[in-house]
């Protein structure tokens, strides 16, 4: 089970990716937002990930990652803890579009899967302000939604239902 939402972006260029990204952060209330390119590649592993706490990792270009990056977020992402509170929210982004990453570019659909539980879809040349707050809105409503679902589980309740007074 998966302890958070993760989110991908698709926008008709970085800058629109880095903006959207940015308001996800800022709407999740992470102490942090960094870019994977931070982090040097022989640094990266699924348990280093899981050493950086309650922040935003962005990948401003899925098709850029190297193999190795691409191994440590699928196993940290398969790995990790069930409350949504915790760990490292994974945003990440491209100026492709799905078919395109997964025919054209070899993008795994498994990995794509794992990376777009909140799939933001941006291809007009504006983006405007009203734009990003919905944005960040949808975002914030799937991790309440997956808070509730966690909370659920924890509780033991393996299905809900309306008792029928008659």
């Amino acid at each position: 089970p998966q302890g958070d939402i993760t989110v991908f972006v698709h926008a008709t260029n970085a800058e629109q990716i880095f903006k959207i990204a940015h308001e996800v952060y800022t709407a999740t209330k992470r102490f942090a937002f960094l870019d994977i390119s931070s982090f040097k590649d022989s640094e990266l592993s699924p348990e280093f990930l899981e050493t950086l706490g309650n922040i935003c990792l962005f990948v401003p270009e899925v098709t850029n990652l190297t193999a190795r990056q691409s191994h440590a977020i699928e196993h940290y992402l398969l790995n990790r803890r069930v409350d949504p509170n915790e760990g490292v929210l994974i945003v990440c982004g491209s100026i492709h579009n799905s078919a395109e990453l997964i025919r054209s570019l070899n993008l795994s659909l498994d990995f794509y899967q794992l990376v777009s539980q909140v799939r933001l879809s941006h291809l007009d040349a504006t983006l405007s302000h009203d734009q990003l707050a919905l944005y960040a809105e949808t975002v914030t409503k799937a991790h309440r939604d997956l808070m509730m679902l966690a909370l659920i589980s924890q509780l033991g309740i393996t299905s809900l239902g309306v008792d029928n007074p008659n």
